[in-house]
């Protein structure tokens, strides 16, 4: 994303549910189970050398520094409830972001690999805009692990790109998705869970609008005592023609 992008202040907005993506016959939603692939998901697609380092790769958005201020102001009023008080790890808000794809843990060559997909369907995207929406929680409000925000407008730009990006990932050797993608921001994650019901109702009509998406990353994540760090390991923007169609 350029500076120009990121400048730009998000509006509040009054949310509205967003559209949901098509629901394939025998695949769970993320809001019927809010686990993900177990680290090690994709090891039997290729062969571990001894000794190799892998690393825990995901596929996202991150979020602009306009977008991360207001996050961050939406976390502090959060911390202020007593149902969010104990038990819970916050995102920070530098690294906020919505996960496309999760690959677990892979091999150096099978996370460049995925940069050079990712950058060949970003070439066919244009840069857009994404509202976030409201407040919810997986795997229920009554009983909540994960408290997250969702996306309105810019929905359907992020399922057609997700769905393109599983179908070329599938084609080269790793796992499907277990779950129907449904966009949404990761605002805290609870080590035990909790009821929620009232936080979910007094953020319902929460909403951050125009926020600039240009590209999409490939980032490893780190999972640390004071909370994961993430780090970039490569970037495809949106629109941009390939590495190999521009020394063509």
């Amino acid at each position: 994303m350029s500076d120009e992008s990121e400048g730009k202040k998000p509006r509040t907005l009054r949310a509205t549910p967003p559209p949901r993506s098509p629901r394939p016959q025998g695949r769970e939603t993320q809001f019927d189970r809010y686990e993900r692939p177990r680290p090690g998901d994709n090891d039997r697609f290729e062969e571990r050398p001894p000794g190799e380092e892998r690393a825990r790769v995901f596929v996202g958005v991150p979020m602009p520094d306009a977008a991360q201020m207001a996050l961050s102001k939406l976390q502090a009023e959060l911390r202020e409830r007593p149902e969010l008080a104990w038990n819970v790890s916050w995102p920070k808000a530098a690294g906020l972001h919505i996960t496309l794809q999760f690959l677990g843990e892979i091999s150096p060559p099978r996370a460049r690999l995925v940069g050079r997909v990712l950058e060949e369907i970003a070439a066919g995207f244009k840069p857009f805009t994404l509202d976030l929406f409201g407040v919810g929680a997986f795997p229920k409000a009554g009983r909540a692990s994960i408290l997250w925000a969702g996306v309105r407008s810019g929905a359907e730009v992020l399922c057609k790109f997700q769905r393109e990006l599983e179908t070329r990932l599938i084609q080269n050797g790793f796992a499907r998705e277990e779950h129907v993608f449904e966009p949404h921001l990761t605002l805290v994650r609870l080590r035990m869970p909790a009821d929620l019901r009232a936080v979910v109702r007094q953020y319902a009509k929460f909403g951050l609008a125009g926020i600039p998406v240009g590209s999409v990353h490939v980032m490893q994540s780190e999972l640390l005592r004071g909370g994961a760090v993430y780090t970039p390991l490569s970037t495809a923007v949106l629109g941009s023609p390939t590495k190999s169609e521009q020394s063509a």
